[in-house]
């Protein structure tokens, strides 16, 4: 979805920064409460069409997953325990929607730490935690805490990803281990 700039400001002129984010989307690419099997109004296949637009408007604009993207609907589950040696769908969508940055929810670590990492190695964009640590380096244990997005115009955007501290209180030890 590469979409080209259409105009660009001078450097002291203001522009108007539009920040898409998504959260706890929990693996739904598709439009469907699989509970009950009803349309919904969520979903990755929705939201593109939100993003497309967006973006046609704006060349100022970021677009961020804040995190529980991984785990959630039946295709996450048959993906974690059948098809893990394939491409991560959830990250294929998020490539293909040309997300800036994600950061890592409580729920990324439903499936173990080897599915999250996987995850990261496929993705296009960049994966956010500052409060996650290996437990022997005390380095964040999954990339970068923070990236700064620049514009055309020299606008400088920082985004920073931050994660619940509650994970220890809910997640499978295995599962977190050195971190």
């Amino acid at each position: 979805m590469k979409l080209g700039v259409t105009r660009v400001p001078k450097q002291n002129e203001q522009c108007k920064l539009v920040i898409l984010e998504t959260s706890d989307m929990h693996g739904n690419i598709f439009p469907i409460n699989y509970g009950n099997n009803e349309e919904t109004s969520s979903g990755f296949a929705k939201i593109s069409s939100l993003l497309k637009r967006e973006l046609c408007l704006s060349s100022f604009t970021l677009v961020i997953d804040n995190g529980d993207v991984l785990q959630g609907t039946p295709l996450t589950y048959h993906y974690a325990r059948y098809l893990n040696e394939k491409e991560n769908p959830l990250i294929s969508c998020l490539n293909h929607l040309e997300y800036d940055a994600a950061v890592i929810g409580n729920h990324e670590f439903n499936y173990g730490k080897g599915l999250l990492e996987k995850a990261i190695s496929q993705s296009n964009f960049p994966w956010l935690s500052a409060n996650i640590l290996d437990s022997k380096s005390k380095q964040p244990a999954f990339g970068r805490p923070y990236i700064i997005k620049e514009f055309n115009n020299g606008l400088r955007v920082a985004v920073l990803g931050v994660t619940t501290h509650y994970i220890p209180n809910w997640e499978n030890p295995t599962h977190i281990k050195g971190l």
